[in-house]
């Protein structure tokens, strides 16, 4: 870490390499906040993160953002954790991380279809979609924002992924879609929903 610090401030780093380097999560001060966040979720200093605790969790650079909703938070204590007691171990928080950090990726949308797959059909179907939204729902009508409502919503996800399947569409629609992480974004994170149904207005500020 502190090697990573002095090349930072060394003064021979021209202006672009220190954009770039500040836009990588090995660049040493985002690999601090990285850790410094979770140290600020891990209220009982048990070295682990309770479902709880992960609730919390906002992000982790300072425009950040994120609300993962509970039933997010749910099942990728059923995916990504495999031991007791079960809580996420600072690697998993990591691959959480990054997951979040570049939700385009091919490896971020499959992170989270793990999460959205329940049942292990390999289909995101009109009950999955359902039981995903239904929170962010409950949350958007709780603070006086518009809520779509549930059919509607499962129509779209349909709509964005082209999706013709009776079943519901598959990873492979989410990826060749190039629209999956905007599937993950609906489902899972209240703020990403709400950004994504107020995507013109916020376009025009």
């Amino acid at each position: 870490m502190s090697d990573l610090i002095r090349l930072r401030e060394d003064s021979w780093i021209d202006k672009d390499d220190q954009k770039l380097q500040s836009s990588s999560w090995f660049y040493g001060p985002n690999v601090e906040d990285i850790y410094n966040s979770y140290l600020e979720l891990d209220i009982d200093g048990n070295g682990t993160l309770s479902a709880e605790e992960l609730y919390k969790f906002g992000g982790v650079l300072p425009n950040d953002s994120i609300r993962l909703t509970k039933a997010c938070i749910a099942r990728l204590f059923e995916e990504v954790v495999t031991y007791t007691p079960v809580e996420l171990d600072y690697k998993g928080y990591i691959d959480l991380v990054l997951a979040l950090g570049d939700r385009t990726s091919i490896s971020s949308i499959s992170y989270f279809w793990k999460i959205l797959d329940i049942e292990k059909t390999g289909h995101l179907s009109r009950e999955n979609i359902l039981y995903f939204y239904k929170e962010i729902f409950n949350s958007l009508k709780e603070h006086d924002c518009d809520a779509p409502s549930p059919e509607n919503v499962v129509i779209e996800v349909y709509d964005i992924l082209s999706c013709q399947d009776p079943e519901g569409p598959t990873l492979s629609d989410l990826i060749s879609s190039k629209q999956g992480h905007i599937i993950t974004s609906m489902l899972l994170d209240v703020t990403g929903f709400w950004q994504y149904d107020n995507r013109e207005s916020l376009q025009q500020q």
